[in-house]
C-alpha cells in the first residue's frame, strides 16, 4: 500500500489557507497580501497540524519577532491541547472555508496547486486506485473535493483524513500501525514529525517529499526519486500508460 500525505505532497494548498485563517483571524475585510506576515506564515506552515493552531502563528506573528525566535515560540507552545479560544477561531476558519465553498467553489479551487508530482502519478491515481492510500489532517471531503475537480473520482475509504487522524490520537503512526503488521507500507510525507513517527513502525518504508512546505534545493531529483521508487514498488501491477 502506498500512503500519500496531500498537503504539502499532492496539493500545495498554503494560498487557501493563508487567506483562511487570515479572515478568520482579523475578519472577513482583512489584507491578506502582507509580505512580512506572508513569509512568517510560511515559514510556520510545515508545523501546522490543525486549524485551531493558526491562531497560535497569527498572535505570535503580530509580537514581530525574528524567524528564528518566531519558530522556537511556536514549537514550544503548539503542544499545548487547544483552549476555548483555539476552537472557537477553528470554527471560524471552516465557516470562512464554507462560505467562499459556497460564493464561489472554482475561485476556491483555484487556490489550490497540484504539484509536479501529483501530475506525474496521477495516471497512476486514475488506472490503478487500489494500490494508494492518502493519510491526512485535512478534512476528507475537501481532500475528495480536489481529487474530483482533477478528474479523480475515489471511493470516500481511501482517504484517511481529519476524523481517521483524530480517532487515532492524532498520530498518522496510530492510523498506519492496524495494517503495517499485515501489509507493506511505503509512506510519502513532507513532515519530519510524521516521518520519524511512521518510520518506526515494522513493515513500513518512509520517504520525504522535499518539494512542498519544506522545499529545499534538490525538488526535480528529489520528485524524480519518488516517483520511480513509487513505479519500482507497484512492479507491473500498474499499467497506467
Amino acid at each position: 500500500m502506498i500512503c500519500l500525505d496531500f498537503d504539502g505532497v499532492l496539493f500545495d494548498t498554503a494560498k487557501e489557507a493563508y487567506i483562511m485563517a487570515n479572515k478568520a483571524y482579523f475578519g472577513e475585510d482583512a489584507e491578506h497580501d502582507v509580505l512580512e506576515r506572508h513569509s512568517q506564515f510560511l515559514l510556520l506552515r510545515p508545523f501546522v497540524v490543525s486549524a485551531w493552531q493558526y491562531l497560535l502563528v497569527f498572535d505570535l506573528i503580530s509580537e514581530n519577532l525574528d524567524n528564528e525566535v518566531l519558530l522556537e515560540k511556536y514549537k514550544q507552545q503548539s503542544v499545548f491541547k487547544p483552549t476555548a479560544r483555539d476552537r472557537d477561531f477553528e470554527y471560524k476558519f471552516n465557516n470562512v472555508r464554507s462560505d467562499m465553498i459556497h460564493r464561489s467553489k472554482s475561485k476556491w479551487l483555484d487556490l489550490h496547486e497540484p504539484y509536479t508530482f501529483f501530475r506525474q502519478i496521477k495516471p497512476m491515481l486514475i488506472k490503478c486506485p487500489q494500490y494508494f492510500q492518502i493519510v491526512s489532517t485535512k478534512n476528507k471531503k475537501f481532500i475528495l473535493e480536489l481529487l474530483l475537480n482533477q478528474g479523480i473520482h475515489w471511493k470516500d475509504s481511501q482517504v484517511w483524513g481529519r476524523d481517521k487522524f483524530e480517532e487515532c490520537g492524532q498520530s498518522k503512526a496510530e492510523v498506519l500501525k492496524r495494517y503495517s503488521n499485515t501489509i507493506p507500507i511505503l509512506f510519502i510525507d513532507d513532515s519530519r514529525k510524521h516521518l520519524n513517527e511512521v518510520g518506526l513502525l515494522n513493515n513500513v518504508e518512509t520517504i520525504s517529499a522535499n518539494w512542498g512546505y519544506t522545499e529545499t534545493n534538490n525538488v526535480e531529483d528529489n520528485t524524480k526519486f519518488v516517483v520511480t521508487r513509487i513505479t519500482n514498488y507497484l512492479g507491473g501491477l500498474c499499467r497506467y500508460y
